[in-house]
């Protein structure tokens, strides 16, 4: 099964997808990032904005803050650290900049950097739910897997309408072989926002290792009715009708799949469209 990611860390903001023998989804490595945005004129605008902050009041915490972030909009790392880093050597108690410290870190590959100063943000406030979500998605990467979940659900606690923090509680939960709680967080995914894709994916999976293939069926279908682009939804479908017995429904989908891309889907469709040996 192909689950998906649903990784995506948040920023001033990580999310995850299953993989076994159908196809499951993460919801996108997806750190809680931070927020500027906007057009190539408005991001020019903020960034000239913000180091004109920076000179009227090089001691200003908040303008090398929004400065960090500005860079960090134009995906200059080096330069949105080294302001960032600054906020905090002018306000060690910042945790916002802390967060998005992190952030900047995992985008580099620097987890242990991300790791260290997401803990941060969260000494200094411990109800910092975004904190608790990009926290969990890195140790979900390095260990241990315990500690992740229980930062998931110390983000969902701290805000019920955080949609990302249950897909990747779903998934963390579903690689301990706790099924029937990740199917509980996927169902409260869905309840938050329905047409989520990447949840009726995940849950599908999960209804699938139950044995509840018609429930995986009507998911995996929700999901593709929202994301037809999405090809581990068709491989999902194709291997689940495959169980059934339902061959051309699983030639169908498997060579969807194959048509968006997965060459897995394309070796299946030959597979099953090809009579067997000695007919």
């Amino acid at each position: 099964m192909k689950p998906i990611d649903g990784r995506k860390l948040r920023g001033a903001a990580l999310l995850l997808a299953l993989i076994f023998a159908l196809t499951a989804s993460r919801a996108a490595a997806n750190l809680s990032r931070p927020t500027g945005g906007g057009d190539e004129n408005r991001v020019e605008d903020k960034l000239s904005q913000s180091r004109r902050a920076v000179e009227l009041n090089p001691r200003d915490a908040d303008a090398h803050y929004n400065l960090g972030i500005a860079f960090y909009d134009q995906g200059r790392l080096e330069e949105a650290i080294r302001h960032y880093r600054k906020a905090l050597e002018i306000a060690p108690r910042y945790a916002t900049a802390h967060v998005n410290l992190g952030i900047a870190f995992y985008d580099q590959g620097y987890l242990d950097g991300a790791v260290l100063h997401f803990r941060k943000a969260l000494d200094i406030n411990p109800r910092y739910a975004d904190a608790h979500y990009n926290l969990g998605i890195v140790l979900e990467e390095i260990g241990p897997l315990n500690e992740a979940i229980a930062h998931y659900k110390k983000a969902v606690e701290l805000n019920p309408d955080h949609v990302m923090a249950y897909i990747n509680l779903g998934l963390a939960l579903y690689r301990q072989g706790r099924f029937d709680e990740a199917i509980s967080h996927y169902r409260k995914a869905l309840e938050i926002n329905p047409r989520y894709a990447t949840a009726h994916l995940n849950l599908g999976v999960s209804l699938n290792e139950k044995g509840r293939l018609d429930e995986a069926i009507s998911h995996y279908r929700k999901a593709v009715e929202i994301n037809p682009q999405e090809p581990k939804a068709y491989y999902n479908l194709a291997t689940v009708y495959e169980q059934k017995g339902e061959i051309q429904k699983a030639i169908k989908h498997f060579q969807r799949n194959c048509d968006l891309g997965d060459k897995d889907g394309c070796d299946n469709a030959l597979k099953l469209a090809r009579p067997p040996m000695g007919r």
